[in-house]
């Protein structure tokens, strides 16, 4: 909490029947309160008889166990006790809430005393030191003696005062007399008598009448000054009815000449001033302040400020604000005050504003490195450095740049690397590269505004890695392989790579062991463990390859162990056509597409069947036939795969029976929208003997002029079926592709 109000008591008159009076400022303890119970000039101090309340709520009330008296004054102020109970810890979490309790009770404690010292007799400003008690009292005593003497005289004058008014009573009763003898002259003497004493008479009066005002108003006088005396005697602070002694400096000025003159404060609002709670000894913090005049056409001129016990200092104001340099100094842990008033162009001026803070030693902590660990190798060649956090004691503040430098010696002359503090604050640094088996140093710095550059932090020392990328081995085709496939691929071992990036990798095939013939280069490619030729090897042809790998730091390695290798003798992507009934024998193991068609049946006998071609099976090498269509009686020969691909080793043998024998037939069977049938269908080709598993076939559709609905055999997929109707059948046929690897 803040403590904006500066009332430190409150004056009660009891009325005798009240008991609950409530305390409207703060208090931070039920023991900090004291009551005093005034009667005249008896004053008494409760020790006890009174309870308070409220503390927890923040409505803190007093209550007497029985009510004080009608008649006398109760005072009920604030005594914060003098002691200091929070015990700071050196490291952690900052306690700010317990810092601003303690700040505040200072605070309250300062209030207290300014209170009691509104209340003492001072001397002017213009002394050098106070007197010392004995010396006050001596002075104090002579005034009262002396004022004591001027009551004396006082009375004395009242006393002669008093003698003079009794001789104007005597000289008006003498008048008095005249006038009667005046009438007894005129009746004795005559009219002329008469008027003679009358006019003599008429001056007495008049003469012991002025004596008499005069008598009586210096009896006033004297008993004004005597009244006037006795009140100085007493010697307070004057009051609107009482004359006594007033502070220079609040309000109220005095030029060299003794003339006494006041001004308004209210006119100039109390200046609004920042500046920082906790200060450190010793640095510079600026002071802000502003205010407003409210006087017609007045603006705010200068600010008076007094810092401390130092004499006050004119700021000139622009826009009703200004800056002041503040230094504090003096003991680490004590409290200074800000005090500023305003002052307007018509010399119209504000109340004070007081600001406190706490002065502080402060120290700035030069920052460790935490890595690269202090004697580390094998650093990589482009570290990220990480220093400790900045850390400042004293005060509370931001750190704002850090200066970090990478040296190959410890007196950091031959530099190589700077994080400038331009580019503010961190804790880590991206080093650029570095050399390789290189030992360097490295230390860093933090900044905070105000309080500027801790000490170089100590200096640590790394060593980098040495850094390597290890020459490619060929792990396929092997050395001295044959049947290579003539788009490979060649394969080859993960590298090693250290302190640097794998940037490239070249491949060469020669048809030479010296390389003097290079048929294939790669030049710089992107690593890889895998390499396709393309374009592709030369089929049946020997080779010799090699590699190399690329490090961004240490270039090409030396050339790989040299791979002979011999190509297959069928390339990649090669088609063999097969058209007569043979046993084929694969040339080189792989993967091989081989696709079919049915050839055509004759018009023989119905009694050979349709279906006494066995088909291969792809899943169960090696095959004994493949048939690509039927020549048995009547029926068209029965369509092949269309396309199948499977894994084959070299040298398989793989008989087949291919085609069938060219011409008319009376039902064909067929996938597209080819095939045959004509004007008679046998009845023994009926669906329920279509049937040959396992082949999941599709049927062929009867076309042409058939008489015989309903007249379906299988076909062997996507190739196409055995002629029919009219036309004379096709041959079948067999392609074998080689597709290389898997």
């Amino acid at each position: 909490m803040t403590l904006s109000s500066q009332q430190t008591k409150i004056v009660y008159e009891p009325d005798g029947t009240a008991a609950v009076f409530a305390v409207p400022f703060p208090v931070y303890d039920a023991a900090d309160i004291e009551c005093v119970s005034v009667d005249g000039s008896l004053e008494i101090v409760f020790t006890s008889g009174f309870s308070v309340s409220g503390m927890a709520a923040g409505n803190v009330a007093v209550t007497f166990a029985a009510p004080p008296p009608a008649g006398t004054k109760l005072v009920i102020r604030r005594a914060t006790r003098r002691v200091q109970e929070s015990d700071y810890p050196t490291a952690g979490r900052f306690p700010a809430k317990t810092l601003e309790h303690d700040l505040d009770r200072v605070t309250a404690m300062i209030q207290e005393v300014d209170e009691v010292l509104g209340r003492a007799v001072k001397v002017d400003a213009s002394q050098a030191a106070a007197p010392s008690a004995r010396e006050f009292l001596d002075e104090f005593n002579a005034a009262r003696d002396e004022a004591q003497s001027f009551r004396d005289e006082a009375c004395d004058c009242a006393g002669q005062a008093t003698d003079m008014l009794e001789r104007g009573i005597t000289a008006a009763e003498r008048a008095e007399s005249l006038i009667g003898q005046a009438t007894e002259a005129v009746i004795a003497e005559g009219q002329n008598q008469v008027n003679i004493v009358r006019s003599e008479g008429d001056a007495a009066a008049q003469r012991a009448s002025a004596e008499a005002d005069r008598s009586k108003s210096e009896a006033d006088r004297a008993t004004q000054l005597a009244e006037d005396l006795a009140n100085v005697s007493n010697f307070g602070t004057a009051t609107r009815t009482r004359q006594g002694v007033v502070r220079i400096g609040d309000g109220i000025a005095v030029d060299d000449e003794g003339t006494i003159s006041v001004r308004f404060p209210t006119v100039v609002s109390t200046p609004a001033v920042s500046f920082p709670e906790l200060v450190g000894i010793g640095y510079q913090y600026e002071a802000v302040m502003s205010a407003e005049s409210g006087a017609p056409g007045a603006a705010v001129e200068y600010f008076e400020v007094y810092v401390d016990d130092a004499l006050p200092v004119q700021v000139p104001a622009a826009n009703n604000q200004a800056a002041y340099m503040v230094t504090p100094s003096g003991v680490s842990g004590t409290v200074g005050r800000l005090v500023v008033i305003a002052f307007d162009t018509l010399e119209n001026f504000s109340l004070a504003s007081t600001t406190t803070f706490v002065k502080s030693t402060v120290t700035v902590h030069a920052p460790a490195i935490i890595s690269p660990a202090p004697g580390a190798v094998g650093i990589a060649l482009t570290p990220t450095v990480q220093i400790q956090q900045a850390s400042i004691s004293g005060v509370i503040a931001s750190p704002d740049q850090t200066h970090i430098q990478i040296a190959t010696d410890a007196a950091f002359t031959d530099m190589v690397a700077e994080r400038p503090p331009e580019l503010g604050y961190a804790t880590l640094y991206a080093v650029p590269q570095l050399g390789i088996t290189t030992t360097y140093s490295i230390r860093a710095r933090h900044h905070y505004p105000v309080y500027g550059w801790s000490a170089w932090g100590m200096a640590s020392a790394f060593t980098t890695m040495s850094a390597s990328v290890s020459v490619p081995v060929i792990t396929s085709p092997a050395d001295n392989a044959v049947d290579f496939f003539t788009n490979g691929p060649m394969t080859f071992d993960q590298p090693v790579v250290a302190g640097q990036t794998h940037q490239y990798m070249q491949i060469q095939i020669a048809s030479d062991l010296n390389f003097s013939t290079i048929v294939y280069d790669t030049d710089s490619i992107a690593p890889a463990l895998s390499h396709v030729f393309s374009p592709a090897l030369a089929k049946n042809t020997n080779y010799y390859a090699r590699a190399r790998n690329y490090g961004t730091l240490t270039g090409w390695t030396a050339w790989s162990a040299v791979v002979s290798l011999t190509t297959a003798a069928v390339a990649v992507g090669e088609v063999i056509t097969i058209n007569s009934t043979q046993n084929y024998t694969i040339p080189v193991g792989g993967v091989w597409k081989l696709e079919a068609a049915g050839g055509g049946g004759n018009n023989c006998s119905a009694s050979c069947g349709a279906f006494s071609c066995p088909y291969p099976d792809f899943d169960n090498y090696p095959v004994t036939t493949w048939c690509g269509g039927c020549s048995c009686a009547g029926y068209g020969g029965t369509g092949g795969y269309a396309a199948v691909t499977s894994s084959l080793d070299k040298q398989t043998i793989i008989p087949l029976t291919v085609g069938g024998v060219a011409g008319t037939s009376s039902v064909g069977a067929y996938v597209s929208a080819t095939g045959g049938g004509n004007a008679s269908c046998s009845t023994s080709m009926s669906c329920s003997s279509c049937s040959w598993p396992p082949y999941n076939m599709t049927f062929g559709v009867q076309s042409g002029t058939a008489t015989c609905a309903d007249c379906y055999c299988y076909n062997g997929g996507a190739g196409t079926g055995g002629g029919g109707g009219a036309a004379a059948g096709n041959a079948g046929w067999l392609k074998l592709t080689f597709m290389g690897a898997a």
